[in-house]
């Protein structure tokens, strides 16, 4: 957020490949850039799914308290309200803290049928850990609908525990078209792993810039500003524009964790 002003100062564009916080494309500077979904775009797409296939109608949530917890929390919940469901639990944390039972312990004490979670890799797997650790795996919906937990790292942390994780994401090396699959092996054969979000966030955010820069011919920053607003770009995630607020406008996919690995629920699905 910081340095969207400086951008604005320079007149240089500023594109950002993971940032949620919806108020970053709402701010009106033109030369802000965001080239990944929001919060807001997450929650269409999740909450709908999450309530009307699954019942999951009583939300608890435990996130982290930061520009991206609360905002992530404030966007599903007017979600969750338009879809007639209920809030009944929310609990924020601060980053890096191994403590999570007073929290779990009031968790249990409610009727909450989902439990939504926001926050980094390290954190959440204690979290889940200590949920597993009081009788709770199987009394509710475990939910990371911006897919924080969608890597490896957390499946080696979490180990059983993370099966059965549900969530929302614009990519996962499982997606069964040509363009995902390409990238797939691509990146697997350049650094034999497979790619996760961010590594597809990196390379379209890349992409797109070099693509802008390239019609324009120039390092006109005006130009190149114009181009990146005006594009039309197909990816690994899919196919893909900026709407008028510079907000990346791209598909959802419904990820569950089975047997270890990261699997398509459902999807594409709209955010439009």
């Amino acid at each position: 957020l910081a340095m969207m002003d400086v951008a604005k100062r320079a007149q240089v564009p500023l594109i950002t490949p993971v940032s949620l916080a919806p108020k970053i494309t709402e701010s009106g500077n033109i030369w802000m850039f965001r080239g990944c979904d929001n919060s807001n775009m997450i929650a269409k797409a999740f909450t709908k799914w999450a309530v009307q296939e699954n019942g999951a109608d009583k939300w608890a949530y435990i996130a982290i308290n930061t520009d991206y917890g609360r905002g992530s929390v404030e966007s599903f919940n007017a979600q969750l309200a338009e879809l007639g469901g209920k809030v009944v639990f929310t609990e924020y944390f601060n980053q890096g803290e191994t403590d999570y039972y007073p929290i779990v312990t009031k968790l249990s004490a409610t009727d909450a049928n989902a439990l939504c979670l926001f926050g980094e890799t390290v954190d959440l797997s204690r979290v889940i850990a200590q949920f597993h650790e009081m009788g709770l795996g199987g009394k509710m919906l475990i939910m990371d609908p911006t897919s924080g937990t969608f890597n490896a790292k957390f499946l080696e942390l979490a180990k059983e525990h993370a099966n059965g994780i549900v969530g929302a994401s614009r990519f996962v090396a499982t997606i069964q078209t040509p363009a995902a699959q390409k990238f797939v092996a691509d990146y697997r054969g350049r650094y034999d792993i497979d790619p996760e979000k961010y590594a597809q966030a990196g390379y379209d955010c890349t992409r797109m810039v070099s693509l802008a820069i390239e019609k324009a011919d120039s390092l006109d920053t005006g130009k190149i500003r114009e181009n990146l607003a005006a594009i039309q770009y197909e990816g690994p995630q899919g196919k893909a524009h900026f709407d008028e607020k510079n907000q990346l406008i791209i598909d959802e996919y419904i990820i569950i964790v089975k047997d270890g690995k990261f699997e398509v629920a459902a999807g594409p699905i709209s955010v439009q």
